[in-house]
């Protein structure tokens, strides 16, 4: 076996030049078939990570994408303070209500005003006694 990063990934790309596949390359090198994918094609990923990117440049600045955001959270704030169960919210805008969940705590963290509540009804301790 070869010991130096850039022998073995010599040989990976000498072994695909020959013909034997990822899986091959990988048993024959010791390494996991996607590590031996990675020093075939170094740059597979970096592609992947810049279309990635630029989708997500995309979308966020996207004016109708924006609107829509903004519209989502007014008719989530106002639900809220309606009373509306986190539920009902959800299926409202067609979102689960886990989503809504996190993602209602994280608008709370960028300041919005969404006030915690319990999710169901706490009897009072005494009460119970």
């Amino acid at each position: 076996m070869t010991t130096t990063p850039a022998a073995r990934t010599l040989k990976a790309r000498q072994l695909h030049a020959d013909g034997l596949g990822y899986k091959a390359i990988a048993h024959e090198l010791g390494v996991t078939r996607d590590h031996a994918r990675q020093m075939v094609r170094p740059d597979r990923r970096k592609r992947l990570e810049r279309a990635r990117a630029a989708r997500q440049r995309r979308d966020r600045g996207s004016t109708a994408g924006w609107r829509r955001h903004q519209a989502t959270r007014a008719i989530v704030v106002l639900l809220w303070h309606d009373g509306a169960s986190l539920k009902e919210i959800a299926e409202r805008i067609g979102w689960t209500p886990g989503s809504l969940g996190h993602t209602m705590v994280r608008w709370r963290r960028e300041g919005l005003d969404l006030p915690y509540r319990p999710s169901y009804p706490r009897p009072s301790r005494r009460a119970s006694r």
